[in-house]
């Protein structure tokens, strides 16, 4: 499942710990009414005897992350599209929100 994470952060203290998600997709980390999420917090207390919060927060301009378009590329040629396709159109969007250059190895 393609859920097009970006980042994870993770913070330590001496009784909890925090774990940021940065995500393009975040309806489908938290599943209906955050039930995902509570199961990944109890599973991850369960493991490791701490209390960790989960928190997941949406990334504004996915187009300007390498590894959510990386995502999106791979979902493509999953598909079966033509890779000099899905390169242009991956090039064409990228470059319209207003990054400088792109370098895609396929």
């Amino acid at each position: 499942m393609r859920t097009g994470i970006s980042k994870v952060v993770i913070r330590k203290t001496a009784k909890e710990g925090e774990l940021i998600i940065f995500s393009s997709k975040v309806g489908v980390l938290m599943g209906k009414q955050g039930t995902k999420i509570k199961e990944f917090e109890d599973a991850l207390k369960k493991k490791f005897g701490k209390d960790i919060k989960v928190v997941i927060k949406e990334v504004k301009i996915p187009e300007l992350s390498a590894r959510v378009m990386a995502e999106f590329i791979a979902t493509q040629l999953e598909a079966r599209m033509p890779f000099r396709k899905v390169v242009k159109n991956v090039l064409q969007k990228v470059m319209e929100k207003g990054a400088s250059g792109i370098k895609v190895q396929v």
